[in-house]
């Protein structure tokens, strides 16, 4: 009897432990989402939009030192006359933030490794960040989703 309740309970354990885990990973279906993100942000930054790049933001873009203006001078430094992207993305995410490490690339083929991150805020991934890349985001960071 007491061997029988040592199993129920390690199966009872191993399930409640399964289901937290699947509480903090963001479902694969998310990805489409975060691409989205990634292509408007792209088409403002083309457009030289601040307006439309500042409703793209997520609400703590701005105590990550991250402005519209800031963003622009960013992209648009090193003589980058004419952005075409980013350009070979990987979307690392969990829970309600994404990062995509990816090449900011020129039409002269200019070519700068960046990393961008997203926060989910009212179920839209919004720029957090655009900085230079950097290393791991998460410390059991998993593998990449391209």
């Amino acid at each position: 009897m007491k061997c029988l309740m040592n199993v129920f309970l390690a199966a009872a354990l191993l399930l409640v432990s399964a289901g937290c885990e699947r509480k903090r990973q963001v479902s694969s279906e998310e990805i489409p989402f975060i691409k989205n993100s990634i292509v408007a942000f792209e088409n403002v930054i083309k457009a030289h939009n601040g307006i439309l790049l500042d409703s793209i933001l997520s609400s703590d873009a701005a105590a990550a030192g991250t402005t519209s203006e800031d963003l622009l001078k960013f992209v648009y430094t090193d003589s980058l006359r004419e952005f075409v992207g980013f350009t070979d993305k990987e979307i690392i995410f969990r829970g309600d933030v994404a990062r995509v490490d990816c090449d900011l690339t020129g039409a002269d083929g200019y070519r700068k490794p960046v990393t961008i991150t997203l926060r989910k805020e009212d179920k839209v991934w919004l720029i957090k960040k655009l900085e230079p890349r950097r290393g791991k985001m998460f410390p059991d960071e998993p593998d990449s989703v391209s």
